[in-house]
C-alpha cells in the first residue's frame, strides 16, 4: 500500500465523522430554539460578555491547540527521513520520507487526532449559545454564538493535505517530494 491508497482509506471516516459533528452544531441551534423555557428574566450582561469572551477563547484555541498538539505529537513519531540532496542549480532533490506509507499512517492518525480537537472546540463554541438560551438570553445574543460555531466547524472540512501539513512541517519533509503529491479527492 503507497501512501495515496493510505490517504484514501483514511478520508472516508474523518469526513462521515466531520459531517456528523457540523450537523451536530445545526442541531443544537435547532433543539435550543424548540425549548420552552420558563425563565423570568434574561442573565445579566456581564454573564453574557464572559460567555462572549469563553467563545473567543474557544475560537483562537481551536486554531492554536490543535496545531499545538500536532506539532508535539509529530515531533515524537518516528519516520525515517531522506535528506535533500544538492544539485546543479538549486534543481535537487527535496527532503523526503523513506517509507511514504509508513510515514502517510503516522501522519494521517496525528492529523485525525488534530481534526477532532478543532470539530470538539468548535462544537463547545455552539454548547454556550445553548446554556445561554436556556438561561434566558434572547435569541438575538445567542444566534452568534450558533453561527460562530457552525462556520468554525464548516471551514474544517478534511483533506490529505490539511491532515498532514503539520506532520510535513515539523519532519520538514513532504508527500508530494516523496511520491506523486497529494491528490485531493
Amino acid at each position: 500500500m503507497d501512501a495515496q491508497q493510505v490517504f484514501q482509506r483514511s478520508l472516508p471516516t474523518v469526513r462521515i465523522l466531520y459531517g456528523a459533528l457540523v450537523f451536530s452544531t445545526l442541531l443544537l441551534a435547532f433543539a435550543a430554539f424548540m425549548m420552552k423555557l420558563g425563565v423570568p428574566e434574561p442573565p445579566a450582561q456581564a454573564l453574557e460578555a464572559g460567555m462572549a469572551m469563553v467563545a473567543l477563547a474557544l475560537t483562537v484555541a481551536s486554531f492554536v491547540l490543535p496545531r499545538i498538539v500536532g506539532a508535539n505529537a509529530a515531533k515524537t513519531a518516528r519516520v525515517e527521513i531522506l535528506p535533500a540532496e544538492p544539485g546543479y542549480a538549486g534543481a535537487g532533490t527535496p527532503a523526503r520520507f523513506a517509507d511514504p506509507a509508513g510515514a502517510a499512517r503516522r501522519a494521517m492518525a496525528l492529523g485525525q487526532t488534530t481534526f477532532i480537537l478543532k470539530m470538539a472546540l468548535s462544537e463547545a463554541v455552539s454548547c454556550i449559545g445553548v446554556v445561554m438560551h436556556s438561561l434566558g438570553a434572547p435569541h438575538m445574543h445567542v444566534i452568534p454564538f450558533f453561527v460562530l460555531g457552525t462556520t468554525l466547524a464548516a471551514i474544517r472540512f478534511p483533506t490529505p493535505d490539511n491532515l498532514v501539513s503539520d506532520f510535513e512541517r515539523v519532519k520538514g519533509a513532504s508527500f508530494a517530494t516523496s511520491m506523486d503529491g497529494i491528490q485531493n479527492p
